[in-house]
């Protein structure tokens, strides 16, 4: 099976130190698919552990013309 290339350049900043028990971060990326035009991606995810971990995420594709995997994306786990 061929997959398409995928090419990515980006950038994830910490503003809480991750070694602690409580973690912020985002993301920013430029995707080239290949055969498609270039896609950009937001997101952000907070972790915080008081025993139990939990972590939320947050992220924001921008469109392609001829196709569109869902625009906003959203995850969580324990």
């Amino acid at each position: 099976m061929n997959l398409p290339r995928l090419s990515r350049f980006g950038f994830t900043m910490n503003y809480v130190d991750p070694q602690q028990s409580f973690r912020l971060m985002s993301v920013l990326e430029v995707q080239w698919p290949e055969g498609r035009g270039q896609r950009l991606v937001a997101g952000g995810e907070a972790h915080g552990d008081q025993g139990v971990g939990v972590v939320g995420r947050l992220a924001y594709g921008s469109k392609w013309t001829d196709y569109q995997p869902a625009a906003m994306t959203y995850g969580g786990a324990w």
